[in-house]
């Protein structure tokens, strides 16, 4: 799981140039790969999907690679939260004061 999310994610930093660091690709890909611990593959596989969306296309808008931020991208993993319905887990809403720490338009 954790080689196919590093592919599919060090893919997407090359297509979109996104100048994302090795690292940064490795820590979400592990992190996201570990969710297979409380939740099913289909639902990791939407859970990263999600991720991209929300971070990294903020939300259906392509972040120039100038203001993609590794730093938020990493905050942004590190803090994931779910809700949960019957083993089924979707990621929780930003609110606060996190906008500004996982959304580099905000700075």
């Amino acid at each position: 799981m954790k080689q196919s999310l590093q592919k599919a994610f060090s893919n997407l930093n090359k297509i979109q140039n996104l100048g994302l660091q090795n690292s940064t690709i490795n820590r979400v890909s592990t992190k996201i790969a570990n969710l297979v611990n409380i939740m099913n593959i289909d639902n990791v596989i939407e859970i990263y999907s999600t991720f991209v969306y929300r971070y990294i296309f903020e939300n259906g808008r392509v972040k120039k690679p100038t203001n993609l931020s590794d730093q938020k991208i990493i905050y942004a993993v590190e803090t994931l939260e779910f809700n949960e319905l019957n083993g089924y887990f979707v990621l929780k809403p930003d609110t606060g004061d996190d906008l500004d720490k996982k959304y580099s338009r905000r700075q």
